[in-house]
């Protein structure tokens, strides 16, 4: 893995490093926020685990990719202390005025980087995650390890945290990650309302969708239990599922086991599609019977901007993306017989999903655009960047 190369200046004078682990990820979710920030006069750097399509893209855009040995596995101090290094030499060279952290990892081992080097940080939590929601044994030994890199990494006067729901803001506060004055909020990462466009209501056979990785945190096994037990009714629909498998995530489906589940008559297993927008406007309803752990899930925002009413499960994340009872409407975690319940009353009510359908639209109008988004992060950007004293460059 070769050094980056050595940047030139940019028209604001400062420079910009994201460090993510997962490049696919950083183009579904961030890639419009980055293009805003190069407009805007930043001198801007991708830094994530290397993937040749991704950064062919990135670079088409006007950006810097540059590779990272960050693995989305779980953690290992030992094994990611070689990614502690590679950052700090990264930012070394870079000589960043900000760096914006994405998910857990990031922000842990670019944040203590940061940190060592005295550069600001914005570190984005998209949910508080797995060792927060799971209460077994050897978890509860992960989050006390996560916790004491999590205050190394945040807990300074140079970073700031910004969470999407405030459950989580109150969770990495109580927990001594770092202080609220030092928090903001801003709700997920926003969608472009110029490409997913409110479309009418489909005829025909309702279709029910489920867009997310294949994994069973975000209740994909539910929703499958819930097709058959509306098919067992009688009810007439199609349970489509939308998207890959993860195989480094130990929650993960198998191809196989998706294959297995779209054998019911009424259930569709269909891989990712870069065209969301598409696969939404075929879509009467949009499901995420997650269990937990979300931030503000871009599924639940997208769907809003199509127009599409959503079933939710009650927990952080979820409960904050919709508006109850009005651009959908929420079901109990890990019960496929209330999801069932709630999808069938929704498809029974024509004149009701019309409405949610418009207040959905209306809310996405009203909340979740990229470019109010993407102004909400200038703005951050900026203070932290004021605050930064302009640096001389830094030995390996």
């Amino acid at each position: 893995m070769s050094d980056p190369e050595e940047p030139s200046e940019a028209m604001g004078g400062h420079r910009l490093l994201y460090v993510v682990n997962d490049a696919p990820f950083f183009l579904s979710h961030r890639l419009a926020l980055a293009v805003r920030a190069r407009r805007a006069g930043y001198d801007v750097t991708v830094a994530s685990p290397e993937d040749a399509a991704a950064f062919d893209l990135l670079r088409s855009e006007g950006l810097t990719a540059v590779a990272i040995p960050l693995d989305r596995g779980g953690m290992n101090p030992l094994k990611d202390a070689r990614v502690l290094r590679h950052l700090w030499r990264l930012m070394a060279r870079i000589r960043p005025d900000v760096v914006h952290l994405v998910t857990s990892k990031a922000i842990i081992y670019g944040g203590i980087a940061a940190r060592l080097q005295g550069i600001p940080a914005l570190g984005a939590f998209s949910g508080m995650g797995y060792v927060f929601s799971n209460r077994s044994a050897k978890t509860r030994a992960l989050k006390a390890l996560t916790m004491t890199l999590y205050r190394l990494a945040c807990r300074h006067p140079r970073f700031l945290g910004l969470f999407q729901n405030e459950d989580d803001r109150r969770a990495a506060v109580d927990a001594g990650v770092m202080r609220m004055e030092r928090t903001r909020i801003a709700p997920g990462s926003g969608t472009d309302l110029k490409v997913i466009r409110a479309t009418p209501l489909p005829r025909g056979r309702p279709v029910v969708l489920l867009p997310a990785r294949m994994l069973r945190q975000k209740g994909v096994a539910e929703f499958a239990a819930a097709a058959e037990i509306l098919r067992s009714r009688g009810v007439d629909a199609l349970f489509r599922l939308q998207g890959d498998p993860d195989p480094r995530n130990p929650s993960s489906f198998t191809e196989e086991e998706l294959i297995a589940l779209a054998r019911a008559p009424n259930v569709e297993w269909n891989p990712h599609t870069s065209d969301i927008a598409a696969a939404l406007s075929r879509a009467h309803v949009v499901a995420l019977p997650s269990h937990g752990g979300e931030g503000l899930p871009k599924t639940l925002i997208d769907a809003a901007a199509a127009g599409r009413p959503a079933v939710a499960t009650d927990v952080p994340g979820c409960r904050d993306a919709i508006v109850p009872g009005k651009t959908g409407v929420l079901c109990r975690p890990r019960d496929a017989a209330d999801l069932a319940d709630r999808i069938a009353a929704l498809l029974a009510d024509g004149p009701r999903l019309d409405a949610m359908a418009r207040a959905a639209r209306q809310h996405a109008e009203a909340h979740f655009d990229v470019g109010r988004i993407a102004d909400m992060h200038m703005d951050l950007y900026g203070e932290l960047a004021v605050a930064a004293p302009r640096r001389g460059r830094a030995g390996p």
